[in-house]
């Protein structure tokens, strides 16, 4: 459920709810993912650049242009990868729009009507339903030549070059430094945040982004045998995972409606639902299971350990709420759900070790063997967390540089990130960040003989 409030109180849920999820660690990409062998690492730059490499270090040949996110099978031979391209003729997008493309048509008409009653072209083109830019390939195409007497010279050539954006979901085997065998999987207008592979390598689960929407984004899964993918939850945070049986996705959920929309404080919910049946077929189950209520964000993250727990970070907040309970320093906790137990939520992260995770705790990974969980934030922090017992050992703290910390698991007690390189005999490091590959008090180098050009693209962030 959507609760909307008065103009003072949503001022109050700007400052506290509003701005907690403005500091989660923010949506971090992984740039460094090792395959569950260990033997090899997909490699993505920031300029959406895709390698492989094996664990001296050494680099493959680009792999792919115009991906930005890639993550292995459980085989270690497969990947799934998501690759960007830019759409500029209707007739192409038009296809991939679905039951939407009568929506986009018509938000096409309604601009050509407003401009032949003499609205301004910066008047009529403000995008407040997040379609714009699909509505203005529409309007192009439809009345091309009498559009363009209607604008300036430099309103013509911005409409001209206009292009949407469309993301194809690939399959496909590393083999030598080559993908081979590539199958492709899915075609959707926008954004893929996260790709999601069953542990039996027969299906595939995606968040897309919703059109007509701001920051809000859909799960969708799909059997890899050529099926039509089909969607779990129409609005899901960013990060599912795969339950023990491999047959159900655990998500957090919530009700329809206009995302990023900082008025109004969105309910979540941990949802179960399989989508499996036992030969590996999609079948939805019609009946979730629901398994804790939150406050909803698209950068939450859910995790599924061996022994059957779900964890999930959220922002632990009590209502109703004075604004002075909350005064921009709050944090965000890591809860884990036993679905079989009921009404058991427990907190994984002793509040006197919480100081010593990053304030958001968006980016995490759970270790290969269950037991530890390590935490990413944006100004480069790494710190790990064992869940047995609570300990938080804190790897790297935060630092206001472009470098961020980036961790992934190697293996079990392997870990690897982006270190600040610090200075040796007053004298400064070679170079100012490297990536790291970390067991114990013990640390290699993996980007030693990288040139600092690539290594750049990997490790820094975008300067906004």
């Amino acid at each position: 459920m959507n609760l909307s409030w008065s103009r003072a109180t949503r001022r109050t849920l700007s400052i506290a709810g509003g701005l907690a999820v403005l500091f989660l660690a923010g949506c971090l990409e992984k740039r460094v993912v090792w395959s569950p062998d260990g033997a090899r690492a997909l490699v993505i730059t920031k300029e959406a650049e895709l390698f492989v490499c094996d664990a001296g270090g050494r680099l493959s040949d680009r792999l792919a242009s115009g991906t930005k996110l890639a993550v292995w099978f459980s085989d270690s031979q497969r990947i799934a990868f998501a690759v960007r391209r830019d759409v500029k003729d209707w007739a192409t997008l038009a296809p991939l729009l679905g039951e939407r493309r009568g929506d986009v048509e018509a938000r096409a008409d309604d601009l050509w009507r407003a401009l032949e009653q003499g609205a301004p072209w910066g008047v009529v083109t403000v995008d407040l339903k997040g379609q714009l830019d699909l509505a203005l390939l529409r309007l192009r195409e439809a009345h091309g030549p009498a559009l363009k007497t209607r604008l300036t010279a430099n309103e013509w050539a911005a409409l001209a070059g206009k292009t949407v954006g469309v993301t194809d979901v690939m399959v496909a085997r590393v083999d030598a430094g080559k993908l081979v065998a590539s199958q492709w999987v899915s075609t959707h207008v926008g954004a893929i945040l996260e790709l999601r592979p069953a542990p039996g390598g027969n299906a595939l689960a995606w968040t897309q982004e919703c059109l007509g929407t701001k920051d809000d984004y859909a799960l969708a899964v799909a059997t890899l045998d050529g099926g039509k993918p089909v969607i779990v939850a129409p609005r899901a945070a960013g990060f599912p995972d795969w339950d023990t049986t491999g047959r159900a996705l655990v998500y957090v959920e919530a009700p329809p409606g206009r995302g990023g929309d900082d008025e109004n404080l969105v309910l979540g919910v941990v949802t179960r639902r399989g989508v499996l049946n036992e030969n590996g077929a999609l079948a939805l189950e019609e009946k979730p299971t629901y398994l804790a209520g939150t406050l909803f964000s698209t950068l939450m993250h859910v995790r599924c350990l061996r022994d059957g727990r779900v964890l999930f970070n959220a922002l632990e907040m009590s209502l109703p709420l004075a604004a002075a309970d909350y005064a921009g320093n709050q944090r965000e906790q890591l809860f884990a759900v036993d679905p079989s137990r009921q009404a058991t939520l427990v907190r994984m992260i002793p509040r006197g070790r919480e100081a010593d995770l990053p304030q958001g705790l968006s980016f995490f990974e759970v270790s290969p063997n269950g037991e530890q969980v390590v935490f990413g934030g944006d100004k480069g922090e790494v710190a790990i967390l064992t869940l047995a017992t609570g300990d938080v050992s804190a790897i790297q703290g935060a630092d206001r540089t472009y470098y961020q910390g980036l961790p992934s698991w190697r293996g079990p007690s392997e870990l690897c990130f982006v270190k600040r390189m610090p200075a040796v005999d007053g004298q400064p490091p070679r170079r100012p960040a490297e990536i790291i590959l970390r067991r114990g008090e013990k640390e290699t180098v993996l980007s030693q003989d990288w040139s600092d050009a690539l290594l750049a693209n990997v490790a820094s962030k975008d300067r906004d």
